[in-house]
């Protein structure tokens, strides 16, 4: 049931976050977007394609049972991100001890509790892990919010939220 278009979305956002990267390292001969913001749009594009396909699976699930089991979604989710992320925070940590990379105080702590996006003085070498603590947020957050709400006013409720976030 997988969607290709989804999969070239996901590849398009990626590259744009890379490029975008690229153009930012020292001697990088290439500027692709002067005047466009292609990480941050490939950040959200990827968030989207994210929110839209955990959301279908929610939905699908609460359709056919009735329900949403939070701790088999959250097993799901652990198995899916937390080897290769925590693997990563542990190798930068190892490179961090040895002085062959530097971190900002707190970004061990904020990244291995998925609150980089709270952690305005990150540095460079875990910053980049802001995005992946936003999902982790919003996966913790929506099935949630569904369980306790169900479909419509989950929706009604995530509305709310958006149009809130501003003002808040």
């Amino acid at each position: 049931s997988r969607l290709p278009s989804l999969d070239g979305l996901r590849a398009i956002s990626i590259t744009l976050v890379l490029c975008a990267h690229l153009t930012g390292t020292r001697g990088f001969p290439l500027r692709l977007f002067p005047h466009f913001d292609a990480g941050n749009f490939g950040v959200r594009v990827f968030f989207v394609i994210s929110g839209y396909l955990i959301s279908t699976l929610l939905f699908s699930e609460l359709a056919r049972t009735g329900t949403i089991s939070l701790g088999k979604f959250y097993f799901r989710r652990a198995f899916r991100i937390f080897p290769a992320f925590y693997a990563t925070v542990a190798i930068v940590a190892v490179l961090s001890a040895f002085g062959l990379v530097s971190l900002a105080q707190g970004d061990l702590v904020h990244a291995v509790t998925y609150t980089t996006n709270y952690h305005y003085a990150r540095g460079w070498n875990l910053g980049h892990m802001w995005s992946l603590a936003v999902e982790e947020q919003f996966y913790l957050l929506w099935p949630a919010a569904l369980l306790l709400f169900g479909k419509k006013r989950g929706l009604h409720f995530a509305a709310l939220f958006v149009l809130m976030g501003p003002v808040i």
